[in-house]
C-alpha cells in the first residue's frame, strides 16, 4: 500500500499486489482519488465483517475516506463513512464495546463506535481523556478486560497512559514516561511474554535532534493474563471457484469479552505449514509474534481465494486483547478443485458461413473474441459465430454464478470445399448385370441411391425407371461436397444380343447411315428408335430382311433399336 511523496502534490494511495514471489506489482484495477493534502495514514480493516478488507485513508486537512472492498478485487468509497481526524495521529483497531465489529480510535478525546459495518461510525466521549496529534494504541495491559490507552505527541511534547476504568471514564496514570513530539509512535506489546502488556515508544523530543526508541516493561502486579482457548469445530467449504470458506465455533477467555476476540488464521500447502496465509505466531504455542489483531479480525469466518488445485492445511487461534495468542485449533484440511471449462475442439469451415460451438457443462459459458479482458459476445450453452470470410479464433469460460474459469481457446479453420462432379451418359438395361459405378470426381468418393451397394450398380435390384444416383466426396480437411445423375433403366425384357445369326448392322458408330439386315425368317415388321431417356425418336416400317436407316438428323449419343415382329430383337448403336 503506497503513499505519495510528503512534501510532492498531488497526493494519491497506490495498491500493490503481492505476486507470491516476493515481488509486488501496481494494482490497476483500482483508481483512488488524487488531492492536495497530503496522505498521513492508511489501514486495512473489515469494518463490516463480510470477509474482505476495506481500507481507511487520513488525509491532512480533509475529511477521511472509507472504501468498501467489492469482493472482485475493486473498491468503492463508503459515503456514510464520519470519522473525524486529527491531521498527524495513528488508527487503532479495537472492539472497544464487545458487539463483534472493530471500533477506531485516532488520538482524539473521543472513540468512535462501529455502527454494526453499516459505513457510520458514532462518537462516544470518553472522560478525562486529551486528544493528543502522535502516536496511539489501545490494549489491555492490566487484564481487566477493559482496553487502556497510551498516547504521544504534541508541539510541547506528552506522552500518556490512560486506564480505562470501565462507562467510558478514564484515569490518567502516575507512570512517567518519555514526552515525545508529533512524529511519534508508541505500541502495546507483551516482549516477554510474562502475561503483561509492556510498551515501546519512539519519536524524538522539542529538538529533532533528541531521537528515542525506548521499551518500558510492565512490572506485572495484578493478574497476569491468560491466553484464549482454541476455538472448535472447524470446517472449510469449497465452491468450486479456486476459493474455500473456513469457519469456526468462537473461543473463550478469562479477560477480553468472547465478542472482542479476533482470530488468527494459517493456511499451508502441507500439515502444520502457512505458506498461503502467515499466522505470524508460533504454531505449537500460539504465541503472537507482533502485537495485533488476528488476521481474520472479529469473524469467525476466513474467505480465501485465487487457489491452485491441492490439498491444503489450516487451523485458527484466538487473540485477546492483551494481544495474546491461544493455542491453535486442531488442523483441519480441505481440497481445491478449479472450475475448470470443459475443452471444446478446434472445427472448421468449409467456405464462408457461421458454425454453432456447444459448451457440455452444467455451467453456462462467457464467449469472448479476445484471450485476456474484454466483454463477452454471447452467453449462453450455445454460440453461434458471426458470418466467417477467414479463418478466426474464439475463447469460452464457464460461470458458476460465483467465479468464472479460465478461458478455453477454440481455433476455427476455413477451408475451401471440393469441386464434385458425377457425370453418367450410358443407358442401362434391366437385364444387364450388375456393374462398378464411375464418373464420379474426384476419385474416391461414395456413391448411393437405388440399386447402389458398395460402389456396384444392380439394374435388377433398383427396377425400371428413372434413379438419382448420389456421388460424395470428403477431402482431407474434412470438407465435403457431392452431385447427382439420373440413371435411365430400360425393361427390353425376352432380347436377346447375340447378333451375329439374326441382326447384322453396320459401320457403327456411323454419322449418316446404318446398314442393318437379318434373317428373313424372323419376319420383322417395325424399327423403333429410342434414345437413351427412354423417348422414342423415330420409326420404320419394315419390308424383306434388310433397311438403310438415315440417323444423320439424330444427336450425338448412343441409342437403341428394336426389331418387331412375330420375335423381337433390339441393338445398340453410335451416332457420331
Amino acid at each position: 500500500l503506497g503513499e505519495g511523496a510528503y512534501y510532492t502534490s498531488p497526493y494519491t494511495v497506490q495498491l500493490y499486489m503481492n505476486l507470491g514471489d516476493t515481488t509486488f506489482v501496481p494494482d490497476t484495477n483500482n483508481v483512488f482519488p488524487t488531492t492536495t493534502e497530503i496522505v498521513k495514514r492508511v489501514k486495512f480493516t473489515d469494518y463490516n465483517n463480510d470477509g474482505y478488507l476495506d481500507l481507511i485513508v487520513i488525509r491532512g486537512g480533509a475529511p477521511p475516506s472509507l472504501y468498501h472492498n467489492n469482493g472482485d478485487g475493486t473498491f468503492t468509497e463508503n459515503p456514510a463513512f464520519n470519522l473525524l481526524s486529527n491531521s498527524k495521529n495513528a488508527l487503532s483497531l479495537i472492539d472497544y464495546n464487545n458487539d463483534g465489529y472493530l471500533d477506531i480510535y485516532n488520538g482524539r478525546a473521543d472513540i468512535f463506535i462501529n455502527n454494526s459495518g453499516i459505513g457510520s461510525y458514532s462518537s462516544i466521549s470518553l472522560n478525562s481523556v486529551i486528544s493528543l496529534d502522535g502516536g496511539n494504541d489501545m490494549g489491555d495491559y492490566n487484564n481487566d478486560g477493559l482496553p487502556d490507552l497510551i498516547m504521544s505527541g504534541s508541539v510541547s511534547c506528552a506522552s500518556k497512559i490512560y486506564r480505562n476504568d470501565g462507562s467510558n471514564n478514564f484515569t490518567l496514570t502516575g507512570d512517567t514516561i518519555t514526552p515525545l513530539s508529533l512524529n511519534s509512535t508508541d505500541k502495546w506489546g507483551d516482549y516477554n511474554n510474562d502475561g503483561f502488556l509492556d510498551i515501546v515508544l519512539a519519536g524524538h523530543g522539542l529538538s529533532q535532534m533528541d531521537k528515542y526508541s525506548e521499551l518500558y516493561k510492565n512490572d506485572g502486579s495484578g493478574t497476569a493474563n491468560t491466553p484464549p482457548s482454541a476455538p472448535l469445530n472447524l470446517q472449510a467449504v469449497t465452491d468450486g471457484c479456486n476459493s474455500a470458506t473456513l469457519s469456526w465455533s468462537a473461543a473463550s477467555d478469562a479477560q477480553t469479552n468472547v465478542n472482542a476476540l479476533t482470530y488468527n488464521v494459517r493456511i499451508g500447502t502441507s500439515p502444520g505449514g502457512q505458506d498461503i496465509v502467515s499466522c505470524m505466531s508460533n504454531t505449537a504455542t500460539g504465541f503472537r509474534r507482533i502485537p495485533s489483531n488476528g488476521n481474520a479480525e472479529c469473524r469467525t469466518f476466513f474467505i480465501i481465494k485465487n487457489l491452485a488445485a491441492g490439498t491444503y492445511y489450516w487451523s485458527v487461534q484466538a487473540i485477546d486483547q492483551a494481544y495474546a495468542g491461544g493455542l491453535f485449533a486442531s488442523e483441519d484440511s480441505f481440497i481445491v478443485t478449479p472450475l475448470s471449462m470443459p475443452i471444446i475442439n478446434d472445427t472448421f469451415l468449409c467456405g464462408p458461413g457461421t458454425i454453432v460451438l456447444i459448451n457440455n457443462s452444467i455451467y453456462e459459458s462467457y464467449w469472448y473474441d479476445v484471450p485476456v479482458g474484454g466483454t463477452p459476445v454471447d452467453t449462453g450453452f450455445v454460440f453461434t459465430t458471426p458470418y466467417l470470410s477467414s479463418a478466426d479464433t474464439f475463447y469460452a469460460t464457464v460461470f458458476s454464478g460465483i467465479c468464472e474459469s479460465e478461458r478455453d481457446t477454440i481455433i476455427i479453420n476455413l477451408f475451401t470445399p471440393p469441386s464434385v462432379t458425377f457425370i453418367w451418359t450410358d443407358s442401362v438395361y434391366l437385364s444387364d448385370p450388375p456393374f462398378a459405378l464411375s464418373g464420379g470426381s474426384p476419385p474416391g468418393g461414395i456413391y448411393s441411391g437405388p440399386g447402389v451397394s458398395g460402389g456396384v450398380f444392380d439394374p435388377a435390384s433398383s427396377g425400371t425407371g428413372s434413379h438419382i444416383i448420389n456421388y460424395s466426396y470428403t477431402d482431407g480437411n474434412g470438407c465435403s461436397d457431392s452431385d447427382t445423375a439420373l440413371v435411365n433403366v430400360y425393361s427390353l425384357t425376352g432380347l436377346s444380343e447375340d447378333f451375329s445369326s439374326q441382326v447384322k448392322f453396320w459401320p457403327n458408330p456411323s454419322n449418316r447411315y446404318l446398314y442393318v439386315s437379318w434373317n428373313a425368317s424372323a419376319r420383322y415388321s417395325l424399327m423403333q428408335i429410342f434414345n437413351q431417356q427412354g423417348s422414342e425418336v423415330g420409326r420404320k416400317i419394315l419390308y424383306g430382311s434388310e433397311v438403310i436407316l438415315d440417323i444423320s438428323k439424330l444427336e450425338h449419343g448412343t441409342y437403341i433399336a428394336l426389331l418387331s415382329g412375330e420375335t423381337r430383337q433390339y441393338f445398340k448403336f453410335i451416332k457420331e
